[in-house]
C-alpha cells in the first residue's frame, strides 16, 4: 500500500503535517508520496523530487524512490528536470516508510500557471508517479546483482 497525501495551502480541511505522518506510520504504508505545489521548496521552473537528507545522513530508499519518479515525471510533463533534493522537513524525516515530496511544475508565467490546472497536466502527473512506483518497486541493480 501507498499512502499519497496532497499538500496544498489553499485546501480547507487539510488535516496538519504531524496528522498525515500519524496517519502513515499506522497505517503500514510501502511508502509515502506527497504532492505539494507552490511550496517554496523549489525556486527554478520544472518538476523536482525531495527526499529526506541533512549534510551527514538521508534516506536510501526516499532517494531511490525519488530517483524512480523524477525521470517520469520530467518525460510525461515535458518541463525541465529541476532535480532531486534532500531536505529535512517533517513529512521526509519522521516517517518510517520510504518518502518522497514532489513539486510536479512551478509556474513562474501565467502560460505554465494556466496549465497547471488543466485535467490533462493532473492527470500526466499521476500517471508518471505510478510509473516511478512501478520502476521503484523493481529490484534495484544492485539487487539484480546479488541474486545471479
Amino acid at each position: 500500500e501507498i499512502a499519497t497525501e496532497a499538500a496544498s495551502q489553499a485546501v480547507d480541511g487539510t488535516p496538519p503535517v504531524e496528522e498525515r505522518i500519524q496517519r502513515a506510520n499506522a497505517g503500514d504504508a510501502a511508502a509515502l508520496i506527497s504532492i505539494a505545489g507552490g511550496t517554496g521548496e523549489q525556486v527554478e521552473r520544472g518538476s523536482a523530487c525531495f527526499h529526506y537528507g541533512t549534510p551527514t545522513t538521508h534516506s536510501p530508499m526516499g532517494r531511490r524512490l525519488a530517483e524512480s519518479i523524477q525521470p517520469e515525471l520530467v518525460r510525461r510533463l515535458g518541463l525541465p528536470d529541476a532535480g532531486l533534493h534532500p531536505r529535512s522537513i517533517a513529512i521526509l524525516r519522521e516517517t518510517r516508510m520510504p518518502a518522497v515530496r514532489i513539486e510536479p511544475a512551478v509556474a513562474i508565467d501565467r502560460d505554465d500557471a494556466t496549465r497547471i490546472v488543466e485535467p490533462n497536466f493532473v492527470r500526466d502527473v499521476a500517471l508518471a508517479i505510478a510509473d516511478g512506483v512501478v520502476a521503484f518497486s523493481r529490484p534495484a541493480p544492485a539487487d539484480l546483482a546479488r541474486s545471479t
